[in-house]
């Protein structure tokens, strides 16, 4: 479904709106918040301690993951390219409406009023992904964009991905032997400033496993 080529994902640090509990989709252009500038600057130090080798960065054309990205280039210094169809998923009437109010709503799957249904969402987040890793590129990229990237490449194999936390780098790496979700998740953290810990990311349900 998706070009299998390895690639970093990074979900923008804390925005604005996530610190205010409201939701921000595709339609509210929310900052980051002083915190997530902080979480982006951990994340360029682990690209720097880890010497990660990166073809260009892609980011959602999003105040919070454009700025993101940015901070997170801080010593690698890479290209950067904004990716209009990177945005978060389209969310409607649920624009800028508290999170638990619309929460459940997600859990039930329902869609969005006036926003993207979940079959437009996975298929705009594939088609994009596709066409990033089926470029001609000499390293992984890295891609910057939202927890909904998440969730819509998961779906796209019919997985759950569990909660994606701000700025929690993700290496996806190819694993065809695995026919439910055929990627290799990484997760990366600063320790002590200095130390950069790699762990499997937690294991997720298939979908028809929790209905």
């Amino acid at each position: 479904m998706i070009t299998h080529k390895p690639f970093y994902l990074l979900r923008h640090g804390l925005s604005e709106a996530n610190k205010a509990g409201i939701t921000a989709g595709g339609a509210i252009d929310s900052p980051l918040a002083p915190e997530g500038h902080e979480q982006a600057l951990a994340v360029a130090k682990i690209l720097h301690l880890e010497n990660i080798g990166l073809s260009r960065i892609f980011h959602s054309p999003m105040k919070r993951a454009h700025k993101t990205a940015e901070l997170a280039n801080t010593h690698i210094q890479l290209d950067m390219e904004p990716i209009d169809t990177l945005h978060e998923i389209l969310l409607g009437d649920w624009e800028g409406r508290p999170w638990p109010e619309i929460e459940p709503f997600f859990n039930e799957r329902i869609a969005p009023p006036n926003g993207e249904d979940e079959a437009q969402h996975v298929l705009r987040v594939r088609t994009t992904i596709d066409s990033i890793l089926s470029l001609d590129l000499d390293a992984p990229p890295l891609i910057v964009a939202h927890g909904g990237t998440f969730h819509a490449l998961g779906l796209t194999y019919g997985y759950a991905m569990q909660r994606i936390n701000n700025c929690h780098l993700h290496y996806f790496e190819p694993w065809p032997e695995n026919p439910a979700m055929p990627w290799k998740l990484t997760v990366f953290d600063l320790e002590d400033e200095d130390q950069v810990i790699k762990t499997a990311a937690p294991s997720c349900p298939t979908i028809q496993e929790i209905q």
